[in-house]
């Protein structure tokens, strides 16, 4: 219902720990957090209402069901990112890449965007589905130069064999590529080479506030003071669980600060 004692457990904490926080250690560029928001297709909101309703909806003649609560979550996430699963290997798209309101909104911020861009994806089909795009979109602007510079985007997710996965930070940090594909539970944490991008967006996330904000800190950290600002983008889909997987990771980090004493995080 509610927590209790934070008082208490922050002074049981502070007596036994000593905290210095990273921006009094280093002189790193503000962070700016901002939502866009996007209506979902008819297509998407027939499949998300009936999934709602009734744990099940039909998509393409197939069924799309769910037995627990955990996976009907699960799905109505991923009907809100466009595509809806049956099993790991059974991917149906419910509307394509170039009609994906969250995809079309990720590339306007990658164009806009002044340097290069880390796009974060919970999903792999999403993620996919953006490279699609992200193909189509190059295609063309290879035929007509007036219609924008194509885009050099590499991947890094749990598909990509160890071996290249050191080759891929590196290229990226040397500025070959203009924009990361990748999934927050393989790059979010532990790695330094992100820190070249200024812009980073979230397409979709998790229940986890720890690997959300582990995600956000590749790019501010030692040797992001060559930006002038880091801007973090979630795109969300209004009236749908996104809103409540934001609503959940805000509400962590609020207690996290009360008990740390320390004043909260403005994202989300």
């Amino acid at each position: 219902i509610a927590y209790k004692n934070l008082v208490e457990l922050s002074d049981l904490i502070s007596k036994w720990s000593f905290r210095k926080r990273k921006s009094e250690c280093i002189n790193l560029p503000p962070q700016e957090y901002k939502k866009r928001r996007v209506e979902m297709t008819d297509e998407q909101v027939k499949a998300y209402k009936e999934m709602r309703q009734e744990f099940f909806t039909k998509v393409k003649d197939e069924d799309i069901t769910a037995k627990i609560v955990l996976t009907q979550v699960m799905r109505l996430q991923q009907i809100a990112g466009g595509y809806a699963t049956i099993d790991a290997d059974h991917v149906i798209e419910i509307i394509p890449p170039a009609r994906n309101p969250k995809l079309l909104e990720a590339l306007r911020l990658i164009d806009d965007a002044p340097g290069q861009v880390v796009v974060w994806f919970r999903f792999m089909p999403e993620l996919l589905g953006m490279k699609q795009l992200i193909d189509q979109v190059n295609k063309t602007r290879s035929r007509d130069r007036e219609a924008g510079e194509p885009i050099k985007y590499i991947e890094f997710h749990g598909d990509v064999p160890q071996k290249d996965r050191g080759a891929i930070k590196a290229a990226f940090k040397r500025g070959q590529y203009d924009v990361l594909l990748g999934t927050e539970s393989t790059g979010g944490i532990g790695i330094n080479e992100f820190l070249v991008a200024d812009t980073v967006i979230h397409v979709s996330s998790d229940f986890d506030t720890e690997k959300r904000i582990q995600a956000d800190d590749r790019n501010h950290r030692m040797g992001s003071e060559m930006h002038e600002r880091i801007t973090y983008y979630d795109i969300l889909v209004p009236g749908t669980v996104d809103v409540k997987i934001h609503q959940v990771l805000r509400t962590d980090t609020q207690l996290s600060s009360k008990i740390l004493r320390e004043e909260w995080r403005a994202w989300i």
